[in-house]
């Protein structure tokens, strides 16, 4: 399963990926992900109406896209064993 896939079928992964290590999903707000969201906010206040905007939109999706990766790449390989 890619995270493209995951994105496509939302929940799917994270149930599959749950289930491999015994353990129900539960959800809670990331304060990670709000930053990100605070930070594309910002972006949109401060381009309104210049040509920058799409250039800054763009940057925005990408830090969304690399947060999804490292957080579903993360959660394929589980907990980092201590031996």
């Amino acid at each position: 399963m890619t995270p493209r896939s995951i994105k496509e079928q939302p929940g799917r992964g994270l149930t599959r990926c749950s289930k491999n290590i015994d353990e129900t999903p539960r959800g809670r707000t990331c304060d990670a992900i709000m930053g990100i969201i605070e930070e594309g906010q910002e972006v949109m206040k401060e381009f309104k109406g210049a040509l920058a905007l799409d250039g800054g939109l763009l940057a925005a999706a990408q830090v969304v896209e690399h947060y999804e990766i490292a957080r579903y790449e993360h959660s394929k390989r589980g907990p980092l064993s201590s031996a």
